[in-house]
């Protein structure tokens, strides 16, 4: 396990994660909410790294057919079952907010039980990305519109991303590691301290 992560302490680090983390998940929830009370739905679609792209490259006619087509298959999953999407995507920035609220407490109080949720949290999402992230890139692949060049584009944002979140999920898991090793040391002295008395 670590000691430092980037060249700062532990501690230090685990503040810093959860402000960052709570922060953009509160403007995430914040924006979120506006979009829905707006009702501008299809702004969460160019939200996906996928139409980022596709606007980034839809001066090229080349692009311009497979861009259409990815936007209409994600119109229409997002008719299909809006209110699902909407509530999941609620659920989990509130919590996201709620964990990073709960990891900073931990670290400052160093209680390693309230870093535990944010822990869980992050895990479960590393795993819904990787999945999301597998079957999207597989769906692209096998569609033949999709050029190379794009899906390259697409497959070293997701691994940045999902590189990014695997570091930032060490540093805590080893912040976390560390303090409940404290914990129990604490523990250990104190009842040694009482058997003797």
């Amino acid at each position: 396990m670590l000691r430092i992560m980037v060249c700062i302490p532990l501690k230090s680090y685990g503040l810093i994660t959860s402000g960052v983390c709570g922060f953009l998940s509160a403007l995430g929830l914040f924006i979120f909410l506006r979009i829905i009370i707006s009702g501008a739905i299809e702004t969460v679609i160019w939200l996906n790294p996928i139409m980022l792209m596709c606007s980034a490259f839809s001066y090229k006619s080349i692009f311009e057919g497979e861009c259409i087509t990815l936007i209409d298959v994600l119109v229409k999953s997002l008719e299909t079952d809006p209110v699902a999407s909407h509530i999941s995507l609620l659920i989990f920035l509130v919590v996201n907010v709620v964990a990073s609220v709960m990891l900073a407490i931990g670290t400052i109080k160093e209680n390693h039980l309230l870093m535990l949720p944010w822990l869980i949290n992050n895990g479960l999402f590393l795993f819904i990305w990787m999945a999301l992230w597998i079957s999207e890139y597989l769906d692209l692949v096998i569609d033949e519109k999709v050029p190379w060049i794009l899906l390259f584009i697409i497959f070293v944002l997701h691994a940045s991303i999902t590189q990014v979140n695997c570091f930032l999920y060490y540093g805590i898991l080893s912040l976390y590691k560390r303090t409940q090793a404290l914990r129990h040391d604490i523990s250990d002295v104190s009842g040694s301290n009482r058997a003797i008395l």
